[in-house]
């Protein structure tokens, strides 16, 4: 069994690495940071970064896009779409940023994430999709 993520633990990992994509990107940040607050394992693919990686997770998860791809992975995991958009602690919040579409997390009352710069707080007016985790830990 491998060790127990906590917030902080996640949080001080992030803060020490660089931007790369299948190493420290807005979807593992999210991942890790759910799975330190919900106490779960999310079932998330290996990438390396490179083009060819993306066509064939997109592919395997029937995605055209990043947005499609960050909502079949969240349906699969036991997320359930939040109608009215509220946004609680743990949610999980998809941005759209021009026209890229950004994973984050709800930390406290923070939408945030990871980008070139590092972690960042995003502002809620590029709420996409709120996704709540409803499985069977959830409190």
């Amino acid at each position: 069994m491998g060790k127990v993520k906590t917030l902080s633990s996640v949080i001080l990992k992030y803060k020490s690495l660089t931007f790369k994509y299948g190493v420290c990107d807005c979807c593992l940040f999210t991942k890790d940071v759910v799975e330190a607050i919900h106490g779960v394992k999310i079932n998330h693919p290996i990438h390396r970064g490179i083009r060819q990686d993306f066509k064939n997770i997109f592919k395997e998860f029937q995605a055209k896009n990043t947005k499609q791809f960050i909502e079949n992975i969240l349906l699969q995991n036991d997320f359930k779409e939040v109608e009215d958009k509220t946004i609680l602690h743990g949610d999980v919040v998809v941005v759209k940023n021009g026209r890229r579409f950004i994973s984050s997390v709800c930390i406290n009352d923070r939408l945030t994430s990871v980008n070139e710069n590092g972690i960042c707080i995003l502002p809620n007016l590029y709420l996409e999709k709120v996704y709540r985790y409803m499985g069977v830990n959830h409190g």
